[in-house]
């Protein structure tokens, strides 16, 4: 059995590993002020490096060697600045991307509005807030195996940054170019490939009541015909407990909130014949202690676990050889193992917090004094005293192999001959409540075996009725074979014109399902599914004008067929303009049409969660009181693919007259329909009824766990073996169909922008910068029936302003850069007392010498994030805070130490 109180002994190696983390932070900083130690080359020297190949580069967004995507702004981040900020992860990296929304699936989530929970905890990326599973994530240009129990998510943390030669981001449709998915654009990592030596660097962090480290060693040889690359990481962080943040509450009323407490406590309420009676504290109960009233209410929401605890393995590498001067074999791959564990309450259908039925047998029952049973008797009761926090854990793996071949063909055409094969699998246990042990304790006229709802129950007896179990998983596999080739077609007055033809197949498949119930037998519901797609692609490049008086114009078109075994065929466009009047000044347009298949893991009717959910929602026409509410949850055969039309257009100024200054911005509209989407998720499910018709079905009066059984759409899914053969006690006044629909519609319009400039002053170099991310309009439908909502700025959607400014100072010696990062005030529409969020402004420091050790290119650096440890802004949900645009954890400080040689 598990304490119900916080592991003070987690508490204390935390607090011994801040004591060392603290002792390392005094030494670097003495180091940092040795001004005498001899300083290293900047290490921008290596991104120089990079670029001073004769290779041809391939950049995201377009299938041509040697151009940039025309039409598209790409978003570089290369290997040299990852070191200047707070980068500990590819996540990391993400988050300081303006254009990803943090309405999206984080380590910190389990679920969120549109579709899916993310029971491994793993990270993704969101761009323009449309959903994770718009956003194609690429390895060198290729796609990447899913993560997870279902198939949505691709976390980029599974790749080890010290493999990273840069990230390339492209918040633009691109299925035109990479086939589904690429809706509202491409994250593209691309391994290195240029590393000629050993780079080694480890890290520690810690913030209050957590730490973290890594350790990471990349090694590689560059020959004349060839090189080799191999990187390995390690990660371990500790958990951040609900107890260690005090802002983490379900009882928001000392700030004028609401009360989220829950009703179902210890001691508990005795309900019977309609009627509350809460029970006093104490144990031994009389007729005359229960007294009708209020019922007993308590905060729990400080057992579950903010971050769970996190461990990493990951390697990558890449192997390049030139057989003859016309054909050359490329390699990569990745493999990750991720483990995590972690406390909660509630997570599916695993609850410490239940209503218990008491039968009329138990020889603990009391009856309040001259009251008579006019039906069942039970109590809203939570085991967290006597059993603890449930606890869940898991694991994540993955691994993907790249190969093929490069071939030069006559006129400068190249062929790239290949494939992917990638596997990815999760698991992720938790202990289940047993509704047969508890049943049969419940009933029992034995003392020594029934339960008593009053207290004082045996080790044993808690221990049996969470013997249960529930663990969901789910493999993805990805087969891939290519063959494209690109080169020049004919000389036009202005340049050559290019082109890239290709044909892919693609075999994706999922297998998933869960174990539920006894532990020792547990009934499970697997799936499998597959899909093949054959696709062909086309894209041209052509330099329309190239003149003194008007300038240069460039037009580039691109044209994919992709016909699906299950879905039929699509066919996408995209045209981009790229027109540089003058030198210095260039404005881009595009348009294109993309397209998302339904994700494998939603099409099977035997879908790997809890198929009936029992719960609570805020229910705005009761008071604003949390009701009980089941929920229904299977897969979706008949879900038919999302289509998205984008727009952008832009300008980019670097005036010769001010070197360094580069200012950038960029229009972007996209019209998201036909999605995907599950009202399950949506918080203020019961105050928007109006718009799911008949998605959501009221009792006025309840309706019995017996009656949820019965109603036409879940015997429907009995039919089909879907559910478990089990009654949720209680009375419930909604239900919910919580199936995944082609129900909404999306349009986003906005602004990015980008201002820097980079002043060489002799003694350094100064840059300043500022990006960001302006929405002008984020709109959804959520049915066809429902009308068009304008849910910019609120809760689980995009926020207005998002913007990230840099101050950066370097020498040969030193680096010194100071961050802010800035989200606007937004809306709670789920609360009705306090509808406000604040604006959240948070400041990061930079500080690292660079040493010469004898010949080992040696730096050490001092990171701090969120400087001032700002709390998260005061939300009125359930845990005070909103995961998706802030984070827990606080102040975080880190040493880092990394050598060269």
């Amino acid at each position: 059995m598990k304490s119900g109180n916080h592991d003070t002994r987690r508490s204390g190696a935390r607090a011994s590993g801040r004591q060392l983390g603290r002792c390392l932070a005094g030494v670097a900083l003495t180091a940092l002020a040795a001004g005498s130690l001899p300083g290293t080359a900047n290490a921008q020297e290596e991104g120089e490096e990079a670029q001073a190949s004769d290779k041809p580069i391939l950049v995201t967004g377009t299938r041509i060697r040697g151009i940039d995507p025309t039409g598209s702004n790409v978003i570089a981040i290369g290997n040299d600045e990852f070191d200047n900020s707070l980068i500990i992860s590819a996540q990391d990296l993400v988050n300081q991307i303006p254009q990803n929304e943090g309405a999206g699936f984080n380590e910190a989530t389990f679920a969120q509005v549109f579709v899916g929970a993310n029971t491994t905890r793993a990270g993704s990326v969101n761009l323009r807030g449309v959903g994770n599973s718009a956003t194609l994530m690429l390895l060198d240009g290729h796609r990447i195996v899913p993560s997870g129990t279902g198939s949505t998510l691709s976390d980029p943390s599974d790749i080890p940054i010290s493999a990273t030669q840069r990230v390339e981001v492209i918040a633009d449709g691109a299925s035109a170019i990479y086939g589904a998915d690429a809706v509202a654009g491409v994250y593209n990592v691309i391994l290195r490939r240029d590393l000629d030596g050993v780079e080694a660097k480890a890290v520690y962090g810690f913030a209050d009541d957590m730490d973290q480290w890594s350790v990471a060693i990349a090694g590689g040889q560059v020959w004349s015909t060839g090189q080799v690359m191999l990187a390995y990481e390690h990660m371990e962080r500790s958990s951040l407990s609900g107890f260690d943040r005090s802002f983490y509450k379900s009882d928001n009323t000392p700030e004028g909130g609401t009360d989220y407490s829950s009703v179902q406590c210890n001691p508990g309420t005795l309900n019977v014949n309609g009627q509350s009676y809460p029970i006093p504290a104490g144990g031994n109960v009389t007729p005359a202690d229960l007294v009708a009233g209020a019922p007993n209410r308590c905060d729990l929401t400080s057992y579950n676990d903010l971050l769970p605890n996190q461990n990493r393995e990951s390697l990558a590498m890449t192997f390049e050889q030139d057989f003859t001067d016309w054909l050359q074999l490329s390699l990569a791959g990745i493999y990750s193992h991720r483990t995590f564990d972690g406390d909660f309450t509630t997570q599916g259908p695993s609850r410490t917090e239940q209503t218990l039925v008491i039968g009329a047998a138990n020889p603990y029952l009391v009856l309040p004094a001259g009251v008579t049973p006019m039906g069942p008797v039970t109590v809203d009761y939570s085991f967290l005293p006597e059993y603890g926090a449930l606890t869940y854990s898991g694991y994540n793996k993955r691994y993907e192999i790249i190969g093929g071949f490069n071939i030069s063909l006559p006129s400068d055409w190249k062929v790239w001959l290949g494939g992917v094969y990638g596997y990815g699998h999760a698991f992720q246990t938790q202990p289940n409540y047993s509704r047969s042990a508890a049943g049969a304790a419940l009933n029992t006229p034995d003392p020594a075996a029934a339960f008593n709802p009053f207290g004082g129950n045996s080790t044993d007896l808690i221990d049996g009725i969470y013997s249960d179990v529930f663990a969901p998983y789910g493999t993805n596999k990805i087969r891939v074979f290519e063959l494209r080739g690109d080169g020049p077609l004919f000389e036009m007055p202005a340049g050559t014109a290019r082109m890239a033809v290709g044909y892919e197949f693609a075999k994706n498949s999922f297998f998933g399902g869960s174990l539920l119930g006894s532990a020792a037998n547990p009934s499970t519901n697997p799936s499998y599914i597959d899909r093949k797609v054959h696709s062909v692609f086309s894209e041209i490049y052509l330099p329309l004008v190239d003149s003194d008086g008007f300038g240069t114009l460039d037009l580039s078109a691109a044209l994919r067929y992709d016909d699906y075994s299950d879905f039929g065929s699509t066919t996408n466009p995209k045209v981009g303009l790229t027109y540089e009047p003058t030198d210095g000044l260039t404005f881009n347009a595009s348009y294109g049409t993309s397209f998302r298949a339904p994700q494998l893991d939603l099409l099977p009717i035997r879908k790997q969660v809890a198929l009936i959910s029992s719960g609570t929602r805020l229910d705005p026409t009761r008071g604003n009181v949390q009701v009980p509410t089941i929920s229904i949850i299977a897969g979706n055969p008949d879900l038919e693919p999302e289509e998205a039309t984008t727009w952008s257009f832009g300008a980019t100024w670097e005036p010769a007259s001010v070197p360094g200054l580069r200012a950038n911005i960029n229009y972007f509209s996209l019209k998201y329909t036909n999605q995907i989407t599950s009202i399950n998720n949506d918080p203020s499910v019961l105050a928007r009824r109006s718009e799911y018709g008949d998605l959501i079905t009221e009792y006025p009066t309840g309706i019995s766990g017996a009656g949820v059984l019965a109603l036409p759409e879940v015997q429907a899914l009995i039919a089909e073996g879907v559910l478990p053969a089990f009654s949720p006690a209680g009375t419930y006044f909604y239900v919910i169909d919580g199936r995944a629909y082609n129900l909404g519609a999306s349009k986003a319009e906005g602004l990015d922008f980008d201002l820097s400039y980079n002043m060489d002053l002799g003694s350094g170099n100064l840059t300043t910068r500022v990006n960001g991310s302006y929405f002008l309009t984020y709109k959804t439908r959520r049915t066809d029936v429902s009308p068009t909502l304008d849910q910019l700025n609120t809760l689980s959607f995009p926020m207005r302003f998002k913007a990230r400014g840099t101050l950066f100072w370097s020498t040969d010696k030193y680096d010194l850069g100071a961050y802010a990062s800035f989200t606007n005030a937004y809306q709670n529409p789920v609360s009705s007392n306090i509808t406000d969020v604040s604006a959240h402004l948070t400041f990061d420091l930079h500080a690292a010498t660079h040493l010469d050790l004898g010949g080992i290119e040696t730096t050490l650096a001092v990171d701090a994030r969120n400087v001032f440890d700002k709390d998260p802004p005061f939300v009125d949900v359930d845990g005070g805070y909103d995961p998706y645009q802030a984070s827990a954890v606080g102040r975080l400080v880190t040493v880092s130490l990394s050598t060269k040689f």
